[in-house]
């Protein structure tokens, strides 16, 4: 059992060191041992030609300047995500909104989202529009001829480095899940076995991700983001109303002005009746102190005055 563990780890490190260089996995086989693979791992990384073979390595490093002339073109192709962001006020917005939609049938693109808002007498909206990047300058041009254009922006995000980074790490981990399979087929043991098991899942997982993560990263490449930002243009005020308007609108405000006032009135004559019993109990104290002032002062007047004694 100690030997099949050592067996494992001796394979588990052969792999790493594999999958950090690129190459060397291959060359390793499935049945040795532990020496076997520590030796093995450096004898695939150092692939350097003999001494006595000037030829052959003359003809290699030809080979090698070939293909690197002929892979030269292919690393200067950036891999880019663009976005383009432009404002325009237009005549009407639900016909700018119909134009932006057969903008993106026209280019083979789709609208991600789409936010339309009444604002007074100025609505807007807001469109997203996915479309193919090779068409994504005409597809802006066709927006900026829906009215007037504010403003207008282009965005790139350079992930060239980020795509040949995991289609490189994508490459190594399927190498290795390669090589697990061979060990998983000559583990004899349960334990060996759970163990290959163990690594060959993670590696499966990193897989996915790896593989999930290019997918993205080349359709962002693949299609790009238009934003329309559409908003409605203010009416024009004319300067010169003819005259039969002008009474029209001095008749309509006049109106206005008294159906206002009126509705005032009302609002003040409810109030007073809500409030009738207060104003009720208020004359009724009133009228009861007055009464009484009445009344004291007539007794004031009538009680004959005291003579006075000499």
């Amino acid at each position: 059992m100690a030997k099949g563990l050592q067996w494992i780890g001796g394979v588990a490190i052969a792999l790493t060191l594999a999958a950090c260089n690129g190459t060397g996995a291959g060359n390793v086989s499935p049945g040795a041992t532990q020496q076997e693979l520590s030796v093995a791992a450096p004898e695939a990384v150092e692939s350097a030609p003999p001494a006595d073979a000037p030829e052959a390595a003359g003809s290699s490093a030809q080979s090698s300047a070939q293909n690197v002339s002929n892979e030269a073109p292919k690393a200067r192709r950036r891999q880019l995500i663009k976005n383009a962001n432009i404002t325009v006020r237009v005549d009407s917005v639900n016909e700018a909104v119909n134009a932006l939609r057969t903008i993106a049938q026209k280019y083979n693109g789709d609208i991600l989202s789409l936010n339309a808002s009444e604002n007074g007498d100025r609505p807007s909206a807001n469109v997203q529009l996915s479309i193919p990047q090779n068409t994504l300058e005409a597809a802006l041009e066709d927006a900026s001829l829906l009215g007037t254009v504010d403003s207008s922006t282009v965005s790139a995000n350079d992930v060239t480095n980020q795509i040949v980074d995991a289609d490189a790490r994508l490459r190594n981990l399927r190498r290795t899940e390669q090589q697990y399979l061979k060990i998983l087929d000559r583990a004899g043991a349960i334990k060996d076995v759970l163990a290959v098991t163990e690594q060959l899942n993670r590696t499966r997982q990193e897989i996915e991700q790896i593989d999930a993560q290019l997918k993205s990263l080349r359709e962002q490449v693949a299609y790009s983001t238009l934003t329309v930002n559409v908003q409605q243009k203010q009416a024009a005020i004319a300067l010169d109303n003819p005259l039969g308007q002008q009474l029209g609108d001095s008749w309509q405000s006049a109106t206005r002005s008294m159906g206002d006032l009126t509705v005032g009135l009302l609002k003040i004559i409810l109030w007073l009746l809500a409030y009738t019993p207060y104003w009720l109990a208020l004359f009724g104290i009133g009228w009861g102190a007055q009464k009484l002032l009445k009344r004291q002062s007539s007794r004031n007047t009538t009680t004959p005055s005291q003579p006075s004694s000499n």
